[in-house]
Parts: C-alpha cells; sequence; structure tokens
C-alpha cells in the first residue's frame, strides 16, 4: 500500500506493548558551533564523540570511525583545533 508524504499508518497494539503520554515535543534544530578551548572528557562511537559541556550536549563528527560503542576519549582543542585520543575504558 502506497501512502501520501507524511501520513503515519498505526498498527493496532498488543497488550503487551507500553503505551505512555508524551509530555512534550522539540524540534532539534542541529547547528555548527565553537568550544572553548580546554580538554574534555567524552565518549566515541562510530564516527562521533558526544561530550557534555555547560550543561548541553554536543556530537564531534570524526575523520576516523571506529567499531564499537562508549570508548572513552579525551578532547584537547588548542587555538580552535581540536583533536582527540582514547583513554582506558
Amino acid at each position: 500500500m502506497r501512502l501520501p508524504c507524511g501520513e503515519v499508518v498505526i498498527k493496532p497494539i498488543n497488550k503487551k506493548d507500553i503505551m505512555s503520554e508524551i509530555l512534550s515535543i522539540t524540534e532539534k534544530v542541529p547547528q555548527e558551533v565553537t568550544l572553548p578551548d580546554g580538554i574534555y572528557i567524552g565518549t566515541w562511537s562510530g564516527y562521533e564523540i558526544d561530550i557534555h559541556y555547560n550543561s548541553k550536549q554536543y556530537t564531534l563528527k570524526t575523520k576516523k570511525g571506529v567499531r564499537g560503542i562508549g570508548i572513552k576519549v579525551v578532547v584537547k582543542i588548542v587555538q580552535g583545533i581540536a583533536t582527540f585520543e582514547t583513554v582506558k575504558n
């Protein structure tokens, strides 16, 4: 069956399915930002490193990828140039 763009098909639920009320819907608008020089702790998965700074989460794209998830890294930003290295998990 072909549906027009944006139409959603809702299947009947089983009693085993979990349902709950949705409290809010927020649009995520990614924008490129600059972080200040410093050292940050993060986790590397695939081609992305996730770090937390000032109560916000940032995703850094890497040139090299890794197979695995949650690999601990140290990100260093010096004069606006960011590099990273792995640390023992």
